[in-house]
């Protein structure tokens, strides 16, 4: 997806090689193709067995989800609970990586998630306008609810030696061309989503990769990222 890719490429700005896992290469963009540092893997992960799925996992310090529905009915109504399975299947086979093996690295996983999702590890409740809009989305949006389910998955498994997560909450979507300053915090200071660039995840989820300082923070938590406001 669009955050998906700006994540790559920001990773790859940091010198970090990059092992993709994709249903579809020829959305990605030559410069990204042709890059060295760049592993394509062209698949589905509900496609690939659980041995599979190890063998990508192995030798890469951090998962990155960023993990998104086709635009059509089947896949939107009728789907799997897409994010929450792969997030699943993801801690098991790390955490069985890790019991084969003590020489085994922990597995850290992030998740793109959103700002309305609750952690309830926080204290966070829902106001009346979030109560609604949230009943609303998970009625309307079966995505939305597996969105949920594999942030509360996480929530409910804490780190172990084999397995650590963060979870980025995003606000309302927008575009821009460049990093631009953004705050993340442990909750979010209104009851309704801000706006977040989608180049400003991309940054903050290539900190918690690349920076050992960023995790230990924000590990086993759900930072939420929002844009600055302009003064």
């Amino acid at each position: 997806g669009r955050t998906g890719k700006l994540v790559v490429q920001e990773l790859l700005k940091a010198n970090h090689p990059v092992r993709l896992l994709v249903r579809d290469r020829t959305k990605l963009p030559d410069e990204l193709l042709n890059n060295p540092a760049v592993e394509c893997v062209v698949a589905s992960i509900t496609s690939l067995s659980d041995d599979q799925l190890e063998e990508y996992i192995k030798g890469c310090s951090t998962v990155v989800s960023c993990l998104g529905r086709n635009p059509t009915f089947s896949d939107t109504y009728k789907g799997p609970k897409l994010i929450t399975n792969s997030t699943e299947r993801i801690h098991n086979i790390a955490e069985r990586m890790n019991q084969s093996s003590t020489t085994t690295p922990t597995t850290r996983y992030i998740l793109m998630n959103g700002a309305l999702t609750l952690n309830k590890d926080e204290g966070e409740s829902s106001t009346w306008a979030h109560w609604f809009l949230t009943k609303l989305l998970k009625a309307l949006m079966p995505p939305f609810r597996d969105n949920l389910d594999a942030a509360e998955f996480l929530r409910s498994h804490p780190n172990t030696p084999g397995f650590e997560w963060s979870v980025v909450r995003p606000g309302q979507l927008i575009d821009k061309s460049e990093v631009s300053e953004y705050t993340m915090t442990k909750s979010p200071a209104c009851s309704l989503p801000e706006a977040t660039s989608r180049i400003n995840v991309a940054d903050a989820m290539r900190r918690l990769v690349t920076s050992d300082e960023c995790w230990e923070q924000w590990k086993g938590k759900m930072p939420v990222v929002f844009d600055a406001k302009k003064k």
